[in-house]
């Protein structure tokens, strides 16, 4: 087809969608934006609309769809929630008095590009979640990545250097972008392909040189050693190239992203993206908000605290220093905690009407609810100066002047009683008496009106037409109006100007020379208001650094405030940090459990010290292992935020990181089966773990045979005791691994308490040092609704096992000899194991032979 056959209004179309292939272009058309062709198609399927067809090019009609101007903020919310990037091509061109462009073809332009990652207007945004926009990149096909991620609305801005694949998923999850950006390139494609939005873009535009200046002419510094990041780091080419993106897709001014931070230095305890998944920390495994410890803590009044509390819930700082700031503030607001939740509970979101106004897309109700909402902070300021002296607080009080300052500007400056406006309206945003030249326009504009009104007046008069009537509309401008009927008793001075079915129009010489000062008044009008709003965002955006961080305090506030109301009326208490690796649990309780539960839930301890490093945890099905273990992980998540937690008492030292091996699930489309998947876990906690580190191992070995995850499980704890150290749960039903207690230092079993009268378990809940010696599955099994049938021929099954059971935790002193024996061959060679597999593949060899030891036994016990 030829370029030429095309109508000059596809042409146009078609010139702009070739600057946007991979986006949906919405072209307006007076009161609707159209799309075409694919896009059309595209748009139709995703939002139900009608596609329909047109003829713009000779003998062949071309795919449309529409969606009206005035209610596009709907759909455009729609296609953003589907990973969708809108392109808006607005019309540009004027109007003549005729009702027809000045021109035969109307300008139109890009004015916006919307993508998932960049929006900044409430109606798109989820006031409960982080908007983040991220980039990735990797070096030389080597897991060592670089990560940064972008919130354009609080301008939040931060760079990750990753040295493995699990890091990389695990920040992908915590941040969890909305829209992720790499280079087409990049090889490790699986890890990203399951989050939405994904753009890919030409390695070049990653280029070191081209990003690194990019970030120096943001910040305008000469290198960014002033944010702890050197040339060398990782993180540079995805941010550099990031930022480019977003100052390209918003044509704007972004100077509310004023710092770059480093992400990962050691600050935060590392949760890998199955601890994050697992624990249940801000997301439920089934969907059941209520079982998550984000939802457990929280009680926060503002959208800027709750979003600020899933990430302190997600990276919990180690930093113990910062962690005593938070709860001397905790201290100082106890007794006053209602009053000051009555004046937070009324303070919105500043942090995105701030990104609101740095971006300039604001409605002027944004700015009444900004002078609402800091009239609370100085509220707030005012009492906070009656309280002792707290860094927090300091900050605060010192710029109560800047509050005053900005609320008296917007009080003299803006209606109070306007919701909304658009550019293209006038005489509706700024306050009378606020600028002289626009109040003389005002006077003039309104002068003219009422003569506009006298035309109407004595026309009636003059031509005695009763149907005669001014009429206005933003096509056509101002017309007079009368049934068809009455054109008859017409002067000759009036002029036709359009027929309608019912009616006819005409204009008059007189009212097309008040129109066109009205028109000229009104643009006036339009760029006066335009150009005053705009110097008022400016002065704002002018102390846009001491907000940001004063609404940082607040969120904060917010968030410590919330902490003692849950510590009141749940009953927790401060925990107390040390310096040596320990752990110390009076009384604990399970945070999410307590409060779901139609009974009380029963306390347990826990001591970790230099003596006891792992505890290998028996007992019976349901018994409470798995909680227990969560338990202790969740509550040191809630120490290390600053939150008070659930027990008598509670001590703990360092921790950098919890790693975990729970639950059971596979990886199909990697071709990974649910054993892979336990193992690529185990992997990843030996590797990672250190003496620091809590880790939690819930049922190593049940994906392979009896002996093979024996052995794996006996390997791995013979590893991590002695070369790791680190505070480690381990749930197990193997009974032979609980010998480990008396062969290995450092380890100690532990058991779930639990009675069984006349054939039925009842469970005590209740943490014991021992070994339990049997699971009770049967007593499970019953309960689950499995046929009795199969219950008792499993139990028949069972008899038989037992009777050729090699490993019986009930033979006799010489078979205990045998077993010692064998085992004291492994402490001897223990110190030469330096590869687990190579442990594995001995301890096997091992058993096979203890095997053989203990039926030689029971053949001479039986003799």
């Amino acid at each position: 087809m030829k370029f030429n056959k095309f109508t000059p209004i596809i042409k146009q179309y078609l010139n702009i969608k070739s600057k946007y292939l991979d986006v949906l272009l919405f072209y307006q058309i007076g009161d609707f934006y159209e799309l075409f062709y694919d896009d059309a198609k595209k748009i139709s399927s995703l939002l139900n609309l009608t596609l329909t067809k047109k003829n713009f090019v000779n003998h062949e009609n071309v795919p449309m769809a529409g969606i009206p101007v005035s209610s596009s903020s709907s759909y455009i919310s729609k296609l953003i929630k589907l990973g969708e990037s809108i392109v808006i091509c607005n019309q540009v061109g004027d109007y003549e008095r005729d009702g027809k462009f000045k021109s035969k073809l109307i300008e139109r332009k890009v004015v916006r590009i919307i993508t998932p990652g960049t929006i900044s207007e409430d109606i798109y945004l989820n006031e409960k979640k982080d908007n983040i926009i991220a980039a990735v990149w990797s070096k030389n096909k080597l897991d060592n990545f670089g990560y940064s991620i972008l919130d354009i609305s609080s301008g939040r801005f931060c760079v990750y250097e990753l040295d493995d694949l699990y890091k990389l998923k695990s920040e992908l999850l915590r941040t969890n972008p909305v829209e992720l950006l790499y280079p087409d390139n990049f090889f490790r494609f699986k890890i990203i392909k399951e989050f939405g939005c994904l753009k890919s873009f030409s390695e070049c535009e990653f280029g070191f040189k081209r990003t690194y200046n990019i970030l120096l002419d943001h910040f305008n510094v000469v290198d960014l050693c002033c944010f702890g990041i050197n040339a060398n780091h990782l993180g540079i080419r995805p941010a550099g190239f990031m930022l480019d993106y977003v100052k390209y897709t918003q044509s704007i001014n972004l100077s509310h992203i004023n710092k770059i931070e480093l992400g990962n230095l050691g600050r935060n305890i590392f949760m890998d993206f199955s601890t994050i998944k697992n624990l249940e920390i801000v997301d439920s495994l089934y969907g059941i908000e209520k079982n998550t410890l984000f939802y457990v803590l929280n009680s926060t009044l503002t959208p800027m605290g709750y979003r600020m509390l899933k990430r302190w819930i997600l990276s919990p700082v180690n930093d113990v220093s910062e962690i005593n700031r938070r709860h001397n503030i905790m201290d100082i607001i106890k007794s006053d905690v209602y009053y000051i939740r009555d004046i937070i509970c009324g303070i919105g979101d500043l942090e995105r009407i701030l990104g609101r106004i740095v971006l300039k897309n604001i409605k002027v109700k944004d700015l009444l609810n900004f002078k609402k909402y800091l009239l609370l902070v100085l509220k707030l300021s005012l009492y906070l100066k009656k309280k002792s002296r707290v860094y927090i607080f300091d900050y605060i009080i010192s710029n109560i002047s800047v509050f005053d300052y900005l609320i008296d500007l917007i009080d003299k400056s803006i209606k109070p009683d306007v919701d909304s406006f658009d550019f293209g309206d006038f005489n509706k945003i700024i306050l009378d008496g606020y600028n002289s030249e626009l109040d003389g326009l005002r006077f003039l504009f309104k002068e003219n009106k009422n003569f506009l009104n006298l035309i109407e007046k004595n026309e009636k008069k003059n031509t005695n037409i009763k149907s005669l009537c001014l009429k206005y509309s933003k096509i056509h401008g101002y017309f007079f109006q009368l049934k068809k009927s009455d054109v008859k008793l017409l002067p000759d001075y009036y002029i036709f100007y359009q027929s309608l079915k019912s009616c006819v129009r005409y204009i008059i010489p007189e009212l097309s020379k008040c129109e066109n000062k009205l028109i000229n008044i009104k643009k006036k009008l339009i760029i006066l208001e335009k150009k005053l709003l705009n110097n008022i965002l400016d002065i704002i955006i002018l102390n846009v650094d001491v907000l940001k961080n004063v609404f940082d305090y607040v969120s904060q506030l917010d968030i410590l405030v919330g902490f003692v109301y849950k510590s009141i009326n749940c009953n927790y208490v401060k925990p107390i940090f040390v310096n040596n690796s320990v752990i110390n649990m009076i009384n604990g309780r399970h945070p999410v459990l307590e409060v779901n539960l139609d009974f009380d839930f029963v306390a347990n301890n826990l001591i970790f010290d230099d003596n006891i490093r792992l505890l290998l945890i028996t007992g019976p099905n349901m018994a409470g292992k798995s909680t227990y273990m969560r338990q202790v992980a969740l509550i040191c998540i809630m120490s290390y935020i600053g939150c008070y937690v659930p027990a008598d008492d509670f001590i703990v030292g360092p921790i950098d990181k919890i790693l975990t091996r729970i639950g059971f699930s596979d990886d199909i489309v990697s071709g990974k089966s649910t054993f892979m998947m336990e193992m690529n876990d185990v992997s990843n906690i030996i590797n990672n773990s250190t003496s620091n580190s809590l880790v939690l191992i819930d049922e190593m070995g049940r994906g392979t045979s009896v002996n093979e995850g024996i052995s794996l499980a006996w390997a791995c704890l013979e590893y991590i005791i002695i070369y790791i150290k680190s505070m480690t749960l381990f749930s197990t039903h193997y009974l032979e691994l609980t010998k480990m207690e008396k062969i290995f230092v450092g380890i100690k079993n532990v058991y779930f308490d639990f009675l069984y009268r006349e054939k039925c378990l009842i469970l005590l809940y209740k943490l014991k040092f021992g070994v339990c010696l049997n699971s009770y599955g049967f007593d499970v099994a019953c309960k689950s609704g499995i046929p009795k049938s199969i219950v008792k021929s499993s139990l028949n099954k069972l008899k038989e096992l037992n009777s050729n059971k090699y490993f019986n935790f009930k033979i006799d002193k010489f078979n205990n000899f045998c077993f010692n024996v064998v085992h004291k061959k492994l402490i001897d060679r223990i110190d030469k194991i330096k590869i687990i597999n190579l442990s594995i593949l001995k301890l096997i060899k091992e058993l096979e032979l203890l095997k053989k030891i203990i039926r030689l036994g029971n053949i001479f016990s039986k003799k």
